[in-house]
């Protein structure tokens, strides 16, 4: 984790189209736009693996000769590999972040990490994601409608939230 006063963490988390990303590029352009330089961070939660370093480059034969972490640079990009017995996590990311000082980073993902959180709800049985999160600072549903049973935490209406993105970002400011 960032050390206090380092940067604010967001995490933005739901279940499979419930609006995630959508979300994040909001908070991202808005943050963006108030000149705050933020950063993001996806959690690939499917099986498939991500596409590897193409067989022939320099780079793959660091990894076939066993590298347990290769990288690449250039052009405005960065790509890191890592072996596959090798368990990043989210704090190991973010201090690899943390080099290149942002002034927010944006986390779509990684539900049972301790960041501030908002949920997106899109229908009735997102509601059950809420009991087994932690640090939930607030929820955006798509239907008014829906009933949010949680006391203490703001709800939003997903139809109006870009009046709300100045609120989201500052709910979720903990460092």
């Amino acid at each position: 984790m960032p050390k206090a006063g380092s940067f604010p963490i967001i995490q933005v988390i739901g279940y499979k189209n419930s609006g995630k990303t959508t979300m994040v590029n909001r908070l991202i352009r808005y943050a963006s736009q108030h000149n705050i330089k933020t950063a993001s961070l996806k959690h690939h939660g499917h099986q498939d693996s991500l596409t590897p370093i193409h067989a022939g480059t320099d780079s793959y034969r660091h990894k076939q000769s066993g590298a347990f972490l290769t990288g690449v640079e250039g052009g405005g990009s960065l790509q890191l590999e890592f072996g596959e017995d090798v368990e990043v996590s989210l704090d190991q990311l973010i201090q690899i972040y943390a080099g290149f000082s942002p002034g927010l980073l944006v986390v779509e993902g990684y539900k049972q990490e301790i960041h501030p959180k908002i949920v997106m709800v899109r229908e009735q049985e997102g509601l059950e994601l809420l009991t087994t999160v932690s640090n939930v600072k607030a929820i955006i549903r798509w239907d008014a409608q829906l009933e949010c049973p949680y006391e203490g935490i703001p709800v939003f209406e997903l139809e109006n939230i870009d009046d709300h993105l100045a609120e989201l970002i500052y709910l979720c400011k903990e460092v």
